[in-house]
């Protein structure tokens, strides 16, 4: 039923028919003029370009979010250096603040760089994600010393530990955090409708 009044809803030819009561279910006048607009290559509203922008930011803000969040939970798993347990307490403390409280610092740092009414107004915001670096950080801490001790004697360096052993181990959870970066790129609303201020 939801998908028949959405189809039968996009044919109706007035804005007064869609709120109409008792509803129609069946359109008295139906066109295809509302497809012939949102599908036009030019002009007020183009669906494909929506959806290519909305493709275009979810994968970038994706691919960014891995590349960024992979190191950095090596670096807090597998490293020992000063400071690392502080770091990852300041990222699990950061996980406990909703997203809408950064929103204004983010809006006047994106504002102030020029950057406002493009692709990297959308994408930067969420490359600081701490979920990301927490999650990896978790499932690489299961990877096993002896694992590690193995590779050093063979001679593998740190880099090389990280993409032959560390990545291959972690593909499940980069997967995941993958997916979830993905969907949040795409449903996300309410930092797109601050930061831009025309299509």
């Amino acid at each position: 039923a939801p998908i028949f009044w959405m189809l039968s809803t996009s044919m109706k030819s007035t804005a007064a028919a869609v709120i109409e009561t008792p509803p129609q279910w069946i359109p008295q006048n139906p066109t295809l003029e509302n497809y012939k607009i949102i599908f036009a290559p030019s002009g007020g509203l183009s669906l494909i370009r929506a959806t290519l922008n909305s493709v275009i930011v979810a994968v970038s803000s994706t691919l960014a979010t891995l590349v960024l969040s992979i190191p950095a939970a090596y670096a807090l798993s597998r490293l020992r250096f000063r400071g690392r347990m502080l770091i990852f307490w300041i990222y699990v403390a950061v996980l406990a603040f909703p997203a809408v409280l950064f929103l204004i610092p983010h809006f006047f740092i994106i504002n102030g760089m020029g950057l406002s009414n493009s692709y990297l107004s959308l994408i930067l915001p969420g490359l600081g994600g701490t979920f990301g670096v927490f999650l990896l950080r978790q499932y690489m801490l299961d990877i096993p010393k002896e694992l590690e001790d193995a590779a050093w004697i063979d001679g593998c360096t740190k880099l090389r530990f990280l993409i032959s052993i560390v990545i291959p181990f972690v593909k499940p959870a980069m997967l995941v955090l993958g997916l979830m970066t993905f969907l949040g790129s795409w449903n996300s609303f309410l930092w797109p409708l601050l930061i831009l201020s025309k299509a």
